[in-house]
């Protein structure tokens, strides 16, 4: 608020600064006089022992260089009271994670709808050389109408090659290959967007949900990959929304082996077909 004495600031996600590492980034959304929205991640110092060191220079170049309608864009890195921050435009709507815990209801139809519009995301990123890595509810926008893309903070250039260790936040969402030897490619945004799929169009998770409450002996990484087992072995259960062509297009998505998979482009021009 110092930083910014005639804008509205609000914490979106908090650090803790009273403790030496690791810790949280800090995530501020500031609303400026005029109304001028803008989203400030925080850049963690390399000392601190936490994957956000690593995440916000990576992230501010490749938002950067995209020019992807609903996906944000990296319009500067600055910094405010000795903490550095890339600063990316705002988008308009509500997380699907929130609007799925809460009492409103998506339709099959608004849920095709919605992935149609983030198969089309993943689809142009994987052609400007950029995966994703963690599609999820929590990382998608929906304002009734347009859907917007966020938390870019695993995304890595595909030239990179495989990327070892680049597990989801999000336990549902670790691809099988992730589970298995710990490697993830853009046919890990493909498996996620099967899921995503799964969830909004059929109204479950394919796999089920294991009843895990709390990561085994402390250990968060332990409880992603028991989480995602039964990706690796069992078929996958769609109920009766996703049926005909739709059920052939997230079955590919969804192949246990990556080299299998429908790619994004494939995926999104078999889902035009069906709209």
């Amino acid at each position: 608020k110092m930083a910014f004495p005639n804008a509205l600031v609000e914490v979106l996600r908090k650090g803790d600064t009273a403790s030496v590492r690791p810790r949280h980034r800090f995530v501020l959304e500031v609303t400026k006089v005029g109304g001028h929205r803008c989203v400030l991640k925080e850049i963690l110092p390399k000392s601190y022992d936490n994957p956000g060191s690593l995440c916000g220079p990576r992230e501010s170049e490749i938002l950067a260089n995209l020019d992807i309608p609903g996906i944000p864009k990296c319009h500067e890195i600055l910094e405010l009271k000795g903490l550095k921050f890339i600063r990316i435009c705002h988008f308009k709507g509500e997380r699907l994670h929130d609007i799925l815990s809460g009492n409103e209801k998506i339709t099959p139809e608004e849920g095709f709808a919605i992935c149609r519009q983030i198969t089309e995301k993943i689809a142009k990123l994987h052609e400007a050389g950029v995966a994703h890595f963690d599609l999820r509810d929590e990382n998608i926008l929906w304002d009734g109408e347009n859907v917007s893309l966020v938390g870019f903070d695993r995304a890595r250039y595909l030239e990179e090659g495989e990327t070892d260790w680049l597990m989801p936040g999000f336990a549902p969402f670790v691809p099988p290959e992730v589970a298995l030897d710990f490697h993830a490619g853009r046919e890990s945004d493909c498996f996620q967007l099967g899921l995503l799929f799964s969830r909004l169009v059929g109204g479950r998770h394919p796999f089920g949900r294991p009843a895990i409450t709390s990561p085994r002996g402390g250990n968060r990484e332990l409880m992603l990959v028991d989480y995602a087992i039964p990706a690796v072995y069992l078929e996958p259960d769609f109920g009766e929304a996703i049926t005909g062509d739709l059920r052939e297009i997230v079955e590919a998505l969804l192949a246990k082996k990556p080299a299998q998979r429908m790619t994004a482009q494939e995926a999104f021009q078999g889902i035009v077909k069906l709209s």
